[in-house]
């Protein structure tokens, strides 16, 4: 549990030596199975940071509520790359513009539209992408904007998950 602590700690803390939040996730979560409720584990999956507060606040480390600022600061240390999403996958496509007036009051909005920007190469483009309807019937939808590249989406943002 001491390493988690630092881990969580060094995240908050704006350490910029700390890993990519869902790498970390991915390699550490044996050993949390071992320390944190399987409702914690699943918070922290799916409601990031605010999560890792409390469960922090939980084993006796304080820090304040999390800002907006923070978030904006540290939200590509949780930007999971989005490599593989199916071009059936796609919709249409979208103008950047059109996104930024969808995600003006989302802080990770506005930052993972940031990181995707920042890729950008000449000639790509940004496309609207959902699952097929089975994948929300089981739980498993998503949807949001890809970055496409010569056909091909390169990353991506989620927007709407059940």
């Amino acid at each position: 549990m001491d390493e988690i602590i630092s881990y969580f700690r060094a995240l908050l803390d704006d350490d910029p030596n700390a890993e990519n939040w869902w790498v970390w996730l991915n390699t550490h979560e044996y050993e949390l199975e071992k320390s944190l409720t399987p409702g914690e584990i699943l918070r922290l999956k799916h409601e990031g940071l605010e999560e890792v507060r409390v469960i922090l606040e939980r084993h006796g480390y304080s820090c304040p509520r999390l800002s907006k600022d923070f978030y904006l600061r540290l939200r590509p240390k949780l930007h999971s790359s989005m490599t593989d999403i199916p071009k059936e996958w796609l919709i249409q496509k979208i103008p950047v513009d059109e996104i930024e007036r969808e995600v003006h009051d989302d802080a990770f909005g506005i930052c993972d539209l940031n990181i995707l920007k920042d890729k950008m190469q000449d000639g790509d483009e940004f496309w609207y992408f959902r699952s097929p309807q089975k994948t929300w019937a089981n739980k498993m939808g998503r949807s949001g904007y890809a970055l496409i590249r010569a056909g091909v989406p390169v990353d991506g943002m989620i927007m709407t998950m059940n």
